[in-house]
């Protein structure tokens, strides 16, 4: 993780300016026959009394680091690189989903995108508005009388 270029860049910029990276400590999951590696890293401000999670990092141990504003964002990134799809358990895909587990899944990426916003990470930004595009879009399958 820590040798992972964009990683290492994003971080020298964000720990300027009074704002200090705090790194969480890095879990080693084992999965089957591989490692699943997770850091997540905090933002250390004057203006906030704590410091606030920011970005989480995984690697599925295979050189790839893969970074989003939320564990499920980065472990969605690095299966879809993987091949192994991933985003198949999250409720906006789940066609079948009540209206209150779209709503606080709708909440929580929109959430997540102003977060992303607010530190001027477009790109997860980005990928949290098509998220919730996708949560928004979602219907609850037709029932059966």
């Amino acid at each position: 993780i820590n040798q992972d270029t964009e990683i290492s860049r994003q971080v020298s910029l964000w720990d300027q300016g009074g704002s200090k990276v705090i790194r969480g400590d890095l879990l080693v999951i084992p999965i089957e026959q591989s490692l699943l590696y997770v850091q997540p890293l905090y933002l250390d401000t004057a203006s906030d009394s704590l410091p606030r999670l920011f970005k989480v990092v995984v690697s599925l141990g295979d050189g790839n680091v893969y970074s989003a504003g939320t564990f499920d964002g980065a472990l969605d990134l690095a299966l879809q690189a993987a091949g192994q799809g991933g985003g198949g358990s999250t409720p906006d895909a789940a066609p079948n989903a009540t209206a209150d587990e779209r709503l606080d899944r709708a909440q929580s990426e929109l959430d997540a995108y102003q977060a992303a916003i607010g530190r001027g990470d477009y790109v997860e930004a980005g990928r949290r508005l098509e998220a919730l595009k996708r949560v928004l879009g979602a219907r609850a399958a037709p029932t059966t009388p």
